[in-house]
């Protein structure tokens, strides 16, 4: 999946995420001048007028604002017309922190929540119910509820964030944990720059890989922690990151590639077909 941000669409990306802001305020979230969703703006419309800098840290830190934005919109506008208790807590601590500049700055609990609701707005795009609660995420199936624990860890938080989640997480009812790569795989390097002669489906390619390569030399540590644990039937992993073309720094590309984990020790036949249903929905999509 991916999103082309040019010059040309600035001024529809400020209109959608100022319909999505004044839908905040209309559902009782205020939002003050130095909310981070305020100061996303202000950088944007900043720009609005004239070219992207040529500058490389400055072209990734908006790359990272005009992810942010295109989630917090994708967020809020998906809000169903009836918001319960817990949706509602959640968007509120959505507001929270000051202006983010870099991927890779980690503890931030807004951008912890905003990977909850992000998640939730996946899901129910590619057409199942997904109500917010305890565990993080309810998927509403035809064969019952199937769990997920919604995670961002920093570099050396994957263990600590993998234990939290099966605690999290019940045996009666194994569901996935979810994990957001983007401190885990970029590190400080939370930006694929391409040569010249190179396309965004190059970078995406390169995206995929970059999974693939974490999965395959972390799933041993993960499978050794998991083994005797029956309350986990997958993992799923979250990766999204701007990718710019030298030469042509106008144009970013967001990056998004999501990848299925299956962990049948569960032993668990109904949570397998959760599983597998809950998988081939959302690759469809």
């Amino acid at each position: 999946m991916q999103m082309i941000i040019n010059q040309d669409n600035y001024g529809q990306i400020i209109f959608d995420y100022n319909a999505a802001l004044k839908r905040l305020e209309n559902i009782g979230i205020k939002l003050s001048d130095t909310s981070r969703l305020i100061e996303y703006r202000n950088v944007l419309k900043k720009i609005s007028t004239g070219h992207l800098p040529f500058d490389l840290i400055t072209q990734k830190n908006l790359g990272f604002i005009f992810m942010e934005i295109d989630e917090i919109t994708k967020i809020i506008t998906s809000i169903e017309n009836e918001i319960s208790s817990e949706l509602l807590q959640k968007l509120n601590h959505l507001k929270k922190d000051h202006l983010i500049r870099q991927q890779n700055q980690t503890n931030i609990e807004a951008r912890n929540t905003q990977f909850e609701l992000y998640l939730k707005y996946l899901i129910e795009k590619s057409g199942m119910q997904c109500t917010v609660g305890n565990p993080d995420l309810i998927v509403h199936l035809k064969n019952g509820t199937l769990e997920i624990e919604a995670k961002r860890p920093n570099q050396n938080g994957l263990d600590s964030n993998l234990r939290k989640g099966l605690k999290q997480l019940k045996e009666s009812n194994p569901g996935i944990i979810a994990f957001s790569l983007d401190h885990l795989i970029f590190s400080d390097n939370n930006i694929i720059i391409l040569n010249r002669d190179e396309s965004p489906e190059d970078g995406m390619d390169f995206l995929q890989k970059l999974v693939n390569e974490w999965a395959y030399s972390n799933k041993p540590n993960i499978l050794n922690r998991i083994k005797s644990k029956k309350s986990i039937c997958g993992l799923f992993l979250h990766a999204k990151v701007p990718i710019i073309t030298t030469g042509d720094l106008n144009f970013i590309t967001i990056g998004s590639f999501n990848k299925m984990i299956p962990l049948p020790f569960s032993k668990n036949s109904d949570a397998e077909e959760k599983f597998e249903l809950f998988y081939s929905k959302l690759i469809d999509n």
